[in-house]
């Protein structure tokens, strides 16, 4: 059984006072999952596998273990399990044919160390895969450092590379623009701007009602054939006097549809775009460096006017990435 990697992440980081309440008392929890599909059809055959969290040992410090129990859902669509735990749940759902699910369940202690509640069910909505193909995919987790700060910066989305002079790449799709005033680690204040380059261009920000949070494919299928409004994305950095950083962002999301290398008939109406999505959390990062790091991952379907934006992680059209550059999810 492969436990949800978002359960395990957060399995050591209790706080000591809050796990010293429960160390040596935990409840028995029952916990119902609940599997349905994007249309609120229960899914059965599916493996629920959870993850009841429990101390080591008496020793506060030791931190927690996994009680690791799993099982299969039935025509209602429901697994129910019970254990003892302390203040989470963790739990994946898997399913031949369909996309991955995983969440963590974190439930409430009172003071005298008391979970609730004892008995209680979560819903989960797992994706069916539908049409994955072949895309342009490339992660900036290693933190891409801008070559330049205080110019524009072109980027070519399907070379993977900076345009002339910064690299050999031949569409500028997006321009990268950085404005800094960097003092100390502790007091710093940057802009960084991601803008469009062409009339009917544009970004479309992904709402969150649009997003399905515990599914490895999270995201629409498809990209909207409007609504890209957004030419230029802008994001500021800042701390003064070490009273921590402040962020903000011009786009509701950081998570966005986007639409380049428009062209247009004579009427002013479209003949041919890509689409593609970048995902966030956009960051830029100011330390150790004299221009900034970026942090953010994007997709781009190659086929003109295909809207079609579900990914096929093993058929990535960018050949020998570094590890880091690779992505994994759909």
């Amino acid at each position: 059984m492969t436990l949800p990697l978002r359960s395990l992440l957060v399995a050591g980081l209790l706080i000591a006072k809050g796990f010293s309440q429960f160390s040596l008392a935990m409840d028995e929890v029952s916990v119902t999952v609940a599997v349905s599909d994007e249309y609120g059809k229960p899914v059965s055959n599916a493996t629920v596998s959870m993850a009841f969290y429990q101390p080591k040992s008496w020793n506060v410090w030791d931190g927690l273990k996994s009680k690791n129990i799993s099982g299969t859902t039935g025509t209602n669509g429901m697994f129910t399990a019970t254990e003892k735990t302390v203040d989470r749940i963790g739990f994946a759902v898997d399913r031949q044919e369909y996309y991955r699910s995983e969440d963590v369940c974190r439930l409430q202690i009172d003071r005298r160390g008391k979970t609730s509640p004892l008995v209680f069910t979560t819903n989960v909505v797992i994706r069916r895969k539908g049409n994955p193909i072949p895309m342009y995919a490339k992660n900036f987790a290693g933190m891409k450092q801008l070559p330049v700060a205080g110019a524009p910066i072109g980027y070519d989305l399907l070379a993977g590379a900076w345009t002339a002079p910064y690299g050999n790449g031949n569409v500028a799709d997006i321009v990268f623009g950085l404005e800094r005033n960097y003092t100390s680690s502790s007091d710093y204040a940057a802009t960084l701007s991601i803008a469009v380059t062409r009339d009917q261009d544009g970004f479309a920000p992904i709402a969150d009602r649009d997003t399905v949070a515990q599914s490895l494919f999270r995201f629409p299928r498809q990209a909207p054939e409007n609504g890209y409004s957004e030419t230029n994305i802008v994001l500021t950095v800042s701390d003064h006097s070490g009273q921590g950083e402040r962020r903000s962002c011009s786009t509701p999301s950081q998570n966005l549809f986007f639409r380049v290398r428009t062209e247009v008939d004579e009427n002013g109406r479209i003949k041919k775009a890509l689409y593609g999505k970048l995902i966030g959390p956009i960051e830029c990062g100011l330390h150790d460096t004299k221009t900034g790091k970026l942090r953010l991952t994007y997709y781009v379907n190659p086929d003109p006017n295909n809207r079609n934006l579900e990914f096929d992680p093993e058929k990535n059209l960018f050949k020998n990435l570094e590890w880091f550059e690779q992505v994994k999810e759909p």
